[in-house]
């Protein structure tokens, strides 16, 4: 009969070189666990606006391209002020705000910031256009900046720490 001892760590115990392999084995295994969210987030904007999306690209390097379903609608050319009273006549926020209020994802706030921010104050030259770029700009940041920040060491030390991860001396995973 063998018999086999290995003394377990959990991450506070650790030294700092070895906290930092537990942090690799981490982040060699991270997955975004909001993509899905995400998609939801950019799906419901693209169908409320009449948005084709085409490449959608959701990361630490977000991409989407877009353009419009039908160029069809009145609003599309208007520009600035005209574009913004538009919006009024038709109660646009007011609809949008209560449309999205449903969905619980914290990103959908930062996919309508530009279009709130247009109707608190109207960008002389902005097209309905800029208007929608603007709004994927604004998501595709927030979503960089939320990955970034799940590969921080401090959200990845907070979450070996919640899940109770053990490790040897060196770092290593430890799983029974």
């Amino acid at each position: 009969m063998r018999r086999i001892e290995v003394r377990l760590y959990t991450f506070e115990e650790l030294s700092e070189p070895a906290k930092a392999a537990a942090r690799e084995w981490y982040r060699a295994g991270f997955e975004y666990r909001w993509f899905s969210e995400c998609h939801d987030t950019l799906n419901a904007f693209a169908e409320r606006f009449r948005l084709r999306l085409g490449r959608v690209s959701l990361g630490d390097s977000c991409d989407v391209s877009w353009h419009f379903d039908s160029a069809s609608e009145d609003y599309y050319s208007l520009v600035g002020v005209r574009l913004w009273r538009y919006c009024q006549n038709n109660m646009l926020l007011d609809r949008l705000l209560v449309e999205f209020d449903d969905l619980p994802f914290c990103l959908d706030n930062d996919i309508l910031n530009p279009l709130v921010e247009f109707m608190r104050r109207p960008n002389l030259a902005a097209t309905w256009g800029d208007i929608m770029q603007q709004c994927i700009d604004s998501f595709c940041s927030a979503v960089a900046a939320d990955v970034e920040f799940q590969q921080s060491d401090e959200c990845i030390d907070e979450s070996i720490t919640a899940n109770g991860y053990e490790f040897t001396c060196k770092g290593e995973r430890y799983a029974s």
